[in-house]
């Protein structure tokens, strides 16, 4: 029996060249699952508070349709999960809109352009235009600065859109976890290896990274580089992946999609703190009470990095798992690949240091001579705000979230007799696929 679908359109307001998706729901699909749907299309993280209105998101006259949280904070309006979008579009040209992250403000119309129907009345996205902009990054005149500064390759892949990964991610996010437990590439990742550079055949980004190098030490930068070989297969079967996420997959379990509350603070609970430390081992290599999140640095920097990765997002005082994280915890070899999608964590200098700490895994060999870090990160301009060059314990300093993935995901080794647990910078080969993967994913 055929299933009545409605035809939207959902498109960012104030940004040029346009940025919208072509989706297809059924009508009796409800706001907050529309809000999953828009999330997934558009390529956002579900990593800041959202609101339906019809009518504009700032007149007090307009509908308003408010979330399960919104609700036990004393919010009006009608409840978002009761509420069928056909109730709401019903003829073509009707509009609704959707505001993402109140601080950055990125406001959506969502536009009924028809009806249609389908036989399993499964949401699909059907079309698009352009990447989503990276969260964070300032809202619409942000992003246009920051467009501005990119290089021009750079610029091109904003111009990209897949609708065809966008669809198997909807249908993995609203579907639930699967998998066929083979070694898997991946998306994008080379097939083969015979390509006749390894410079050569460098993804866009990590060419424009080599030419926003200079100075004496461009070439440490290239030694990475070249040594990380990106064109190599990244391949992960079930039981690496499954041991590697173990720790992330167990921290969207403990959080879950209902979340957890902070402290006044904005820390976690001295339970939640034990809980954790506890479960990844940290015990083994911290000394203390380990139930104050402030004073137990690593549960601190892995449950920061997990947030910043889209892993986890924070929402009126309580620490949630995103949706898509939560869709992949029981599909290891999916989670491995979100998480390598997400590396390396932050902006700036943290980004590029994280960069560096991904190109040195990713080309260990057991073998390969050292390189110095530092000086890759004076080639790309970074020093101190005193001028002062940088060593290489700043490098791991501004990596640190980066590295505290990759730590817990096993990418270092045993560091050997007389050395502190956990302290290792040894790449195992199961870190140096990830690091590849990454390395292939990086936008």
């Amino acid at each position: 029996m055929a299933v009545d679908m409605l035809r939207l359109r959902i498109e960012l307001e104030d940004v040029e060249p346009p940025i919208w998706r072509a989706v297809q729901v059924p009508t009796d699909l409800t706001l907050d699952d529309l809000h999953t749907v828009i999330q997934v299309a558009m390529g956002w993280t579900d990593s800041h508070l959202h609101r339906f209105t019809v009518g504009e998101p700032w007149d007090p006259a307009a509908r308003s349709f408010v979330t399960a949280e919104d609700i036990a904070e004393g919010e009006r309006g009608e409840p978002e999960s009761g509420v069928a979008i056909g109730a709401v579009l019903r003829e073509a040209g009707d509009e609704l809109r959707y505001t993402y992250d109140f601080g950055d403000g990125w406001n959506h119309v969502v536009r009924l352009e028809g009806t249609t129907s389908s036989a399993d009345g499964a949401p699909r996205c059907v079309a698009g235009q352009r990447a989503c902009p990276p969260e964070d990054c300032g809202g619409a005149p942000g992003y246009e600065e920051l467009v501005h500064r990119w290089s021009p390759s750079r610029r091109a892949l904003a111009d990209r859109f897949d609708v065809a990964e966008a669809q198997r991610l909807l249908q993995l996010v609203l579907a639930g976890p699967h998998g066929d437990g083979s070694a898997a590439p991946l998306p994008g990742a080379p097939a083969t290896s015979d390509l006749p550079s390894p410079v050569d055949s460098l993804p866009e980004p990590l060419r424009d990274l080599l030419a926003r190098a200079g100075g004496p030490h461009r070439a440490a930068l290239v030694s990475l580089v070249e040594a990380a070989r990106v064109d190599r297969p990244a391949l992960v079967d079930v039981a690496t992946a499954a041991r590697m996420v173990a720790p992330v997959a167990w921290m969207v379990g403990h959080v879950r999609v209902r979340g957890v509350p902070l402290t006044s603070a904005g820390y976690l609970r001295p339970d939640d703190v034990q809980a954790v430390a506890h479960a990844l081992r940290i015990d083994r290599e911290w000394i203390g009470t380990l139930n104050r999140e402030a004073h137990t640095v690593p549960v601190l920097l892995f449950r920061e990095a997990l947030q910043r990765a889209g892993v986890l997002r924070l929402a009126r005082g309580r620490l949630h798992a995103t949706r898509t994280a939560a869709a992949l915890v029981d599909d290891p070899v999916g989670l491995w690949r979100h998480l390598a999608e997400r590396l390396p964590v932050g902006q700036g200098a943290a980004r590029d240091a994280g960069l560096l700490v991904l190109l040195r895994i990713a080309g260990h060999d057991g073998g390969s001579s050292p390189v110095d870090e530092a000086a890759a990160m004076a080639a790309l301009g970074w020093r101190h705000r005193d001028g002062g060059a940088l060593v290489p314990g700043d490098v791991s300093g501004l990596a640190e979230h980066t590295v505290a993935v990759l730590r817990r995901c096993g990418a270092f080794g045993d560091p050997g007799a007389g050395a502190g647990v956990g302290r290792s910078t040894v790449p195992t080969p199961e870190g140096s696929a990830l690091a590849r993967a990454a390395l292939q994913s990086w936008r």
